[in-house]
């Protein structure tokens, strides 16, 4: 079929809103390039973002833009690629295992190339600051095919945050909880005392939350156990790095320790008694009441709207046990964020894209102050090319979000602040964002709407003094700043660092495996805890089931990947 009569059939299959994409085009003010991106609905529309102009003005950059929903892009993406009709870039949606095929395929272009001190002197200078960033990035192959960004924010860099009733802990224990014996005895003073108040002593819930699977990190983030497994030893509920070598943790001794009390505090109904059943609004409907004794969430404050309520809430330091006498909470050095940026064989000039990334790094070093860099603490990075934008609504009287409040003649109210804070015997800073609240429902409502594309890679150097408020204002983001770095990041223990790639073959192999393993381990540890099965009788039989169904063969695919990146331990 010739391309004369593509945009038909894409009409026809009602597919595409727009109609393919041509090569990009050069004129006197500059180069136009096509962009495919996979967007939510919190996004914004991309071709009203302050952000575009300003390339086109800066760097003689503008792109043709099509903005898919998350849940449209699979569909338009697959027949982009199919019908030869794919853009100059790609912006998110598309998975590692794709890219790892495309990317043979010599559709997505290798792009370690043009990483060079020359091309790209802001992504160079990251990585000379993070060594393993560009190593993270390769595939099996050896090639580049997708360039995200770096989450760099110590407050961002845990995969859970834990909540405890200070108020109640004082007055069950005189102290916040430091062992899991002591932990069990704070949850035994909440069910049997009334901690609210109300008159009704079996209205509170000793531990709340729902059951979120085992297999996947990604949800460790909402796992109320995560900080009873650390007591035992582990950061992961499933695949965990002990001194570089994969082993899967369900099948470990101190887990089924971890099991045994799991089914104690479920017996003793120390645990919400529909861990197992309720859906995500029932949990959050208790939180806002303020009958949980402890809990897991983004913040304290997310699903608490009375502020009297979640006040009484913040972290507590990682527990210890008979089993782990190691303070440990799930963490990283750092990790990739943001969409991947994708140049595929349209593109004529990648080096001029890669110009345009480069600028999203910027790094000079005469503009920022690094502080405690030793212990990665980056929060102090700024400088004019920080990529968060103010704009009125019209679009015009636009910066980048490098004037102070008082400074931008058009805006003075609009701007950032700069307060400096005492931590741990040493003097931090933190920007506080003033934005329009009137207009805004709030500071992420905000940022995406008038700032920088939030699919686009960038460096959270630049983003994450503008999103952590100032500990002294007492408001809710800096109480949970005040919190995470208080009590977790002392401890951060990175179990999976999950920055390395596997083959499309392996990506295959691993979907398999994890289908028949999570289905089975998941059905089996919600069994222990709620008592259905004995522990004690069937654990044998619950190892030989996870042998049966590949672990071993899940675990080797893992250990390969890793020793690819990091290098096989000694």
């Amino acid at each position: 079929m010739t391309r004369k009569f593509l945009p038909l059939l894409l009409a026809l299959v009602l597919v595409f809103s727009c109609v393919g994409f041509s090569a990009g085009a050069e004129d006197a003010d500059g180069k136009t390039y096509t962009l495919m991106a996979s967007v939510n609905a919190s996004s914004g529309n991309w071709d009203d973002l302050w952000f575009f102009q300003s390339i086109e003005e800066e760097l003689g950059i503008r792109f043709e833009i099509e903005q898919v929903s998350e849940a449209s892009f699979e569909e338009k993406k697959n027949l982009a690629l199919a019908t030869n009709m794919y853009p100059d870039l790609f912006i998110g949606g598309i998975s590692s295992a794709e890219i790892a095929t495309y990317g043979e395929m010599g559709v997505f272009l290798p792009l370690e190339d043009y990483i060079n001190w020359e091309n790209t002197p802001a992504i160079m200078a990251w990585s000379e600051m993070y060594p393993d960033y560009l190593n993270s990035l390769k595939y099996p192959d050896g090639h580049i095919y997708d360039i995200h960004g770096m989450q760099l924010s110590s407050r961002e860099l845990t995969d859970c945050r834990y909540w405890i009733n200070h108020e109640w802990a004082n007055e069950i224990l005189g102290h916040l909880p430091t062992t899991l014996d002591e932990y069990y005895a704070y949850l035994k003073g909440v069910k049997e005392g009334d901690m609210n108040g109300n008159g009704d002593a079996t209205d509170e819930i000793p531990m709340g939350g729902r059951f979120r699977g085992v297999m996947g990190s990604s949800e460790n983030y909402y796992d109320c156990t995560i900080p009873i497994l650390a007591a035992f030893g582990y950061t992961e509920r499933g695949l965990e790095f002990m001194d570089g070598t994969a082993q899967f943790n369900p099948i470990q001794d101190n887990y089924k320790e971890y099991l045994k009390f799991m089914n104690k505090l479920f017996t003793e109904e120390l645990i919400d008694p529909e861990y197992f059943t309720q859906a995500q609004d029932q949990f959050t409907a208790k939180l806002a009441s303020g009958v949980t004794g402890a809990f897991v969430d983004f913040a304290h404050w997310l699903n608490i709207s009375d502020e009297n309520i979640w006040r009484q809430y913040g972290s507590n330091a990682p527990l210890t046990s008979q089993y782990n006498d190691q303070q440990i909470w799930p963490g990283h050095e750092f990790s990739v964020q943001g969409q991947q940026w994708i140049i595929t064989d349209k593109c004529d000039d990648p080096q001029d894209l890669m110009r345009l990334l480069d600028y999203l790094f910027t790094l000079n070093p005469d503009e920022y102050e690094i502080v405690n860099a030793e212990t990665s603490e980056h929060e102090t990075f700024f400088g004019e090319y920080a990529q968060y934008v103010l704009r009125d609504d019209s679009g015009d009287f636009s910066q980048r979000f490098g004037a102070q409040l008082g400074t931008w003649e058009e805006h003075p109210e609009w701007g950032w602040e700069m307060t400096e804070y005492e931590t741990n015997g040493e003097t931090r800073q933190l920007v506080n964002i003033v934005y329009p609240t009137e207009e805004y429902t709030n500071r992420n409502d905000f940022v995406r709407k008038v700032m920088t594309p939030w699919a686009f890679p960038y460096m959270s150097a630049n983003q994450a003094i503008v999103s952590v408020n100032a500990f002294d204002t007492g408001n809710a983001e800096g109480e949970l700043t005040a919190n995470v770095f208080e009590y977790l990041v002392p401890y951060y223990h990175e179990g999976n660092p999950g920055n390395f790639k596997f083959t499309a073959a392996e990506s295959d192999e691993l979907s398999l495996l994890e289908s028949d393993l999570a289905s089975y381990v998941d059905q089996m540890v919600s069994k222990f805890i709620i008592g259905d099965v004995s522990i004690d009788n069937e654990w044998d039989n619950f190892v030989k089931g996870c042998e049966s169904r590949g672990i071993s063969r899940y675990v080797e695919i893992y250990q390969t990947a890793y020793d690819r990146s990091y290098g096989a331990a000694e």
